[in-house]
C-alpha cells in the first residue's frame, strides 16, 4: 500500500512539474510572439506611407505603348505553351507506369515543352499572331487603364490602430531609440490604405448618383479592377476602391522582411478598415442627399469582409450587393475545422507569420491553371505585377489562415440565420472550377441564405466551366453574362 500511495505521489508531481513547464513555456511563446509583432509593426508604422508610391504608379503606366507590347509578348507566350502541350500529351497517362518512370516521363515532357515554348516564342512564327477578338480585347484593357490612371482621384486613408496596440507600440520604439522625445510617440501609428475614388464631375441634384465600392480578393489590387471600374464608371456610377492592407499598394504592416506574406492579427482589421473607409471618404464625398447606403461588388475575401461590416453596423450599411465567388470557405487540403486547429498550433508555436506555402519570393508569373482560362487578361495581370512588383503577393501566413477560417465558419454558424442579409438584394456568382474557394460550401450556403431570406432577395448565377477569377474569364465563358449581370442587377 505504501508503495502504490508513494507511486502516486509522484506521477501527481511529475503531472504538476510538466504543468508548470508548459504554462511557463506558453507565456514566453506569447510575450517573444507580442514583442516581435509590436516591433515589426512598430517600424513599418511610425511612417505610415503606403508601400507603392503613386508616382511610382504614374511612371508605370505612362508610356501605354510599351505595356501595350508586354501584353502582346505574354498572352504570344502563353499561346506557346499551350500550342506545345497538345503535341506533347496528346498520348494521354500510362496506367502501368510506375512512380519513378512517371516522374522521368514528366520531367522529359516539361524539358521538351520549355524548348518548344522558345522555339515558337521567337520572332517570325506566324502560329503565334493574334486573332482580332484577342487585339481588341488588348485595346479595350489600355483604354481602361488610361482612364484609371488619369480619373481617378488617388487617397492614402490613414487607419489608426487600436489603443492597446499604439500604446504598446510607442513603447517599444521609445525602448529602442531613449534618445528620442517622448512626445513625438504620443500620436496613434496608423496603417496606409490605398484607396482611389472615382467621380462624376458633373452632379445632378434632381438624381444623385449612386457609389459602387469594389473591393478586392486575396493577393489583388484593384488596379486588376480597372476594367471592371470603367464599365461602372461608364454607366453612371461613382466608383471608390482600395487595397486591404498587407497587400497591394497599401502598408505591409507585419511582414517587412517578406511583403509577399500576407499577415494578419485579425480577420476584423480587415472590416475595421472597411468601416474606416466608409465613414471617412465614402460618407463626405460620395454619399448625396438622405442616402447613407452604397452598393458592392466583392471578390472572394472582399465579400466576407463586406457581409460582416453589414453585420456590425445593423444592416445600415450595403443598399445591394453583388458577391462573385465569395469565400465561405476556402479550399484547404483537409477539412475546414481540422486545418483550422492545425494553423492555431502553428500560431501557437511561434510560426504563425510564416507563409504557408513557403517563404521564397516569386515573379510576376501566375498558374497555368485554377486562375482564368482567357490569356489575354492572364497576361495583363502579369504585365501589371510585372510592372509594379511590390503588389505581388505569394502566400498566406499560417495566422491569416487561422483567422480566415473562424470568420468563415463564424459566418456560417451565426451570420446566415440572421434577419440582416435578408435586408438587402444580393446576387452571388459562383465557378464550378474553384481552386481557392470551396464550391461546393459555396452553393450550400447560398441555398441556406435563400432559405433564410425572408423577401427572397438572394439570387444566384453557377458558371460551371470557369475558374476562381469569374471576372476575368473569356467572355463565351463567364465573363460578358457575369458583368452585364452585375451591372443590370445595380441599376435595378
Amino acid at each position: 500500500m505504501m508503495m502504490y500511495a508513494r507511486l502516486i505521489f509522484i506521477l501527481t508531481l511529475l503531472g504538476t512539474v510538466v504543468s508548470n513547464i508548459h504554462g511557463l513555456l506558453n507565456t514566453c511563446v506569447q510575450n517573444n510572439l507580442r514583442r516581435s509583432r509590436a516591433k515589426s509593426v512598430a517600424l513599418s508604422l511610425r511612417s505610415g506611407a503606403a508601400y507603392t508610391d503613386e508616382r511610382l504608379v504614374q511612371n508605370m503606366l505612362k508610356h501605354t505603348q510599351d505595356v501595350k507590347e508586354q501584353i502582346t509578348r505574354r498572352v504570344q507566350h502563353w499561346m506557346a505553351i499551350e500550342r506545345a502541350k497538345k503535341e506533347l500529351f496528346l498520348d494521354g497517362e500510362d496506367e502501368n507506369m510506375n512512380g519513378h518512370a512517371a516522374i522521368q516521363r514528366a520531367q522529359a515532357q516539361a524539358e521538351q515543352l520549355s524548348r518548344s515554348v522558345e522555339i515558337m516564342s521567337k520572332e517570325g512564327d506566324d502560329e503565334l499572331s493574334l486573332d482580332d477578338n484577342s487585339l481588341r480585347m488588348i485595346d479595350d484593357l489600355m483604354l481602361s487603364i488610361e482612364w484609371y490612371r488619369d480619373c481617378g482621384l488617388a487617397r492614402s486613408v490613414e487607419v489608426p490602430l487600436k489603443r492597446n496596440q499604439s500604446s504598446f507600440i510607442n513603447r517599444v520604439l521609445l525602448r529602442k531609440n531613449p534618445d528620442n522625445n517622448p512626445e513625438s510617440f504620443s500620436q496613434t501609428p496608423t496603417i496606409s490604405l490605398n484607396c482611389r475614388v472615382f467621380k462624376h464631375k458633373s452632379e445632378d441634384s434632381a438624381s444623385p448618383r449612386k457609389t459602387v465600392v469594389v473591393l478586392t480578393g486575396w493577393g489583388e489590387s484593384h488596379v486588376k479592377y480597372s476594367a471592371l471600374m470603367y464599365r461602372l464608371y461608364s454607366n453612371g456610377f461613382n466608383v471608390l476602391t482600395y487595397d486591404h492592407r498587407c497587400q497591394g499598394m497599401s502598408s505591409r504592416s507585419m511582414r517587412r522582411d517578406n511583403p509577399q506574406v500576407t499577415d494578419i492579427h485579425r480577420f476584423d482589421d480587415y472590416v475595421d478598415d472597411f468601416l474606416y473607409v466608409y465613414d471617412q471618404v465614402i460618407c463626405p464625398e460620395l454619399l448625396t442627399g438622405n442616402s447613407s447606403k452604397i452598393s458592392l461588388v466583392a471578390h472572394s475575401m472582399g465579400c466576407l469582409v463586406s457581409l460582416k461590416a453589414q453585420m456590425r453596423r445593423k444592416g445600415n450599411l450595403i443598399d445591394r450587393a453583388a458577391l462573385v465567388c465569395p469565400m465561405f470557405e476556402p479550399q484547404t487540403p483537409f477539412p475546414a475545422r481540422f486545418t483550422l486547429w492545425i494553423t492555431r498550433i502553428l500560431t501557437w508555436l511561434g510560426r504563425g507569420n510564416r507563409g504557408a506555402t513557403g517563404e521564397k519570393l516569386r515573379g510576376p508569373w501566375l498558374p497555368q491553371s485554377g486562375i482564368t482560362h482567357c490569356n489575354v487578361r492572364r497576361s495583363a495581370w502579369e504585365t501589371l505585377r510585372s510592372l509594379l512588383p511590390d503588389i505581388i503577393v505569394a502566400t498566406p501566413s499560417f495566422r491569416f489562415l487561422r483567422e480566415i477560417l473562424r470568420s468563415s465558419l463564424h459566418f456560417q454558424r451565426k451570420m446566415i440565420p440572421s434577419d440582416i442579409l435578408s435586408r438587402f438584394p444580393i446576387l452571388v456568382l459562383t465557378a464550378g472550377k474553384d481552386s481557392y474557394v470551396s464550391s461546393d460550401k459555396t452553393l450550400e450556403v447560398v441555398e441556406r441564405m435563400k432559405k433564410f431570406s425572408q423577401k427572397e432577395n438572394v439570387h444566384s448565377i453557377h458558371f460551371e466551366d470557369a475558374y476562381h477569377d469569374v471576372l476575368d474569364e473569356k467572355d463565351d465563358k463567364a465573363r460578358s453574362l457575369a458583368v452585364s449581370s452585375i451591372i443590370d442587377f445595380l441599376l435595378s
